[in-house]
């Protein structure tokens, strides 16, 4: 089983209802979706806690067999890279202390061939991962001239030293939220976490209205492009562990045929 994670909810908002839908129509999924929480300290904890916890039960360890796949936003620093654009990174970076470790070779592959099969264009620039947001475009044009990476966010590098020191798999499929030619206000990053009180900031404060509307129509560009890029890779992996089982000389078939979308 695929252990598909997020640092919040919204980024597997797409997922998951597509998930129940199928659900409902009695295919069951052969994946798992965890939030694992914001900022690098608190989901690296979490992915830990997780590995260790599967590993001393009785039920598998869901990583071991196909993988952690993260799923998220990411603000892009490159100025390239438009909203919505999905990132594999061959390399995730660390800001503060100058390292950096690469994805699962074998999940990379399977990640660029079902974003190919999904028709979505990647961008396979280096990630940063940092302490903090990278919020206005001063500092997103300092980080690119400083790391020459294309993307930062808080906790891909932190997730990929969990899951080396579990043995398990990793890989960070991100899409662009906010573009390097874009600030985002403070209040923005306040209320990022709360629905409640984006509503409440916008109703008594009209000002704020076009910045949170241009974030929103990003929000769903974004999440459209990391949906059809987790649909297209459950489908991909199910036939790949499909076709290694009947190469094995098992015979049988999975019990749940490659019947996902591939990410439409």
């Amino acid at each position: 089983m695929l252990t598909i994670i997020a640092s919040m909810e919204r980024e597997l908002a797409g997922l998951r209802r597509k998930s129940r839908a199928y659900q409902t129509a009695g295919i069951p999924p052969r994946f798992e979706l965890k939030v694992v929480g914001i900022g690098g300290a608190q989901a690296g904890q979490s992915v830990a806690t997780l590995v260790r916890h599967r590993s001393s039960s009785k039920e598998p360890l869901s990583g071991t067999d196909m993988g952690i796949l993260l799923l998220g936003f990411s603000g892009g620093v490159d100025p390239s890279l438009a909203p919505g654009l999905l990132t594999i990174s061959p390399s995730y970076k660390h800001a503060d202390s100058g390292n950096s470790l690469q994805p699962d070779p074998e999940m990379w592959r399977q990640a660029v061939q079902a974003a190919t099969d999904a028709g979505l264009p990647v961008d396979q620039g280096d990630s940063l991962t940092v302490d903090r947001p990278i919020a206005t475009v001063l500092d997103k044009a300092t980080v690119f001239r400083r790391y020459r990476v294309g993307t930062v966010n808080m906790e891909d590098y932190d997730i990929a030293v969990a899951a080396r020191d579990a043995g398990v798999p990793f890989l960070a499929v991100r899409a662009v939220l906010d573009p390097a030619d874009q600030s985002l206000p403070p209040y923005v990053l306040a209320m990022s976490r709360s629905q409640v009180k984006a509503v409440l900031g916008t109703a008594f404060r009209p000002w704020r209205i076009a910045p949170m509307l241009r974030l929103s129509r990003q929000m769903r560009q974004a999440q459209n492009s990391l949906t059809r890029f987790a649909l297209a890779y459950i489908r991909q992996s199910q036939e790949e562990v499909q076709q290694d089982e009947q190469q094995e000389g098992s015979g049988a078939p999975l019990s749940q045929p490659a019947t996902w979308p591939a990410g439409r």
